[in-house]
């Protein structure tokens, strides 16, 4: 639904050249003081938050050196948990924060939405866009940091992306026809969403209580379709702050045709993940000629920042590693053998593989 106020966003975009790259000189102002709630903090400094509870927009409120401020995090914390946690950006409103044993690099940060995105995004709700959704509800999707099990963890990110919400309206029409389980579609969060709202009026015009077979067969009924209807009926001005992200993300989806995910790999290791779409190119190649190309990012302890970009066709697999650390670079390049051969194990063309420096 278009704002009624779209005009008027349009033209402070105009006025104040909001996305520009170098935003106009503005005239000198008499310095203010700085708030004394707001952090002192710039990026990479390191400091130690204890959790008191988190806040409906999927920051959390938390007690660092006596104040209480509130902070952005990759990952989902619980409530009287301390995080050692490394600054990432620090903004007027809230400390954008990563742990402290995966606080990622420049290369393994810049999961964000694009330029047309976060102008879409501004249009529909005149805020600035927030981060990308996390992948699994920001569970790690391998349980421990020990030897990875391929079957498992490409299921994990199979699931973690597929109930993300990227996908909630194609696998809603799925469900309408039968298609999909409704406990697979109140997996996403605009279902749960949806199912929250309409419980507590289901509650209320609830009658007196049947036998427990009907009751639980009429609640489920009532529920799925109170879900659907929801989805359909949603207004954009009414949007819940904890969807936001997942509706910017969408937009910014539509827009480019590339797909971003932040999550973490095994606890508190974190790791950006964007997919793009073959059919955005706009060439007239075939879908068998045009290839999926995905992106990883990843800041690891030891080796540091790591990057692997990847291009799957038809006809085999594109790959090119590259690293922050120069040692890390020769590390990969010296296995890179053993990882073509592996891939052949598994039936699959390497077409390229190559190892290089970060950009």
């Amino acid at each position: 639904m278009i704002p009624g106020d779209l005009a008027a966003r349009l033209r402070l975009l105009t006025e104040a050249s909001f996305f520009a790259d170098e935003p106009p000189l503005e005239p000198l102002q008499p310095a203010r003081a700085v708030p004394s709630q707001l952090p002192e903090y710039r990026a990479g400094d390191k400091f130690s938050a204890l959790i008191q509870k988190a806040l409906p927009d999927g920051t959390f409120e938390a007690v660092v050196d006596g104040r209480t401020i509130k902070l952005a995090l990759p990952q989902q914390a619980q409530v009287g948990e301390r995080l050692a946690l490394v600054v990432a950006r620090n903004t007027p409103h809230a400390v954008i924060a990563n742990p402290a044993a995966a606080a990622p690099t420049d290369t393994a940060a810049r999961a964000a939405l694009s330029p047309t995105g976060r102008l879409i995004s501004f249009l529909l709700t005149g805020q600035p866009a927030p981060e990308p959704p996390s992948i699994a509800r920001g569970q790690p999707l391998q349980a421990t940091a020990g030897p990875p099990s391929p079957a498992a963890l490409a299921a994990a990110l199979r699931q973690g992306i597929s109930e993300s919400g990227m996908f909630y309206e194609s696998h809603l029409a799925r469900w309408s026809t039968g298609k999909l389980d409704t406990e697979v579609l109140l997996r996403e969060p605009q279902a749960r969403q949806s199912l929250a709202q309409t419980s507590g009026q289901t509650t209320q015009n609830t009658p007196a209580p049947q036998s427990s077979a009907a009751t639980d067969s009429s609640v489920t009924a009532r529920s799925a379709a109170a879900t659907a209807q929801a989805a359909v009926g949603a207004r954009a001005d009414v949007i819940p702050d904890r969807l936001l992200p997942v509706m910017h993300q969408q937009l910014d989806a539509l827009a480019t045709q590339n797909y971003t995910w932040l999550g973490q790999a095994w606890p508190g290791q974190a790791m950006a993940l964007e997919i793009e779409d073959p059919q955005d190119d706009g060439g007239e190649a075939t879908a068998e000629d045009t290839p999926w190309k995905t992106t990883l990012r990843l800041s690891l302890p030891t080796l540091g920042g790591v990057e692997a970009r990847i291009a799957l066709d038809a006809s085999g697999i594109r790959i090119k590693l590259s690293a922050d650390n120069p040692d890390t670079t020769d590390t990969l390049a010296r296995h890179r053998d053993a990882l073509s051969e592996a891939m052949g194990k598994a039936n699959i063309t390497v077409k390229e593989l190559r190892v290089g420096p970060g950009s």
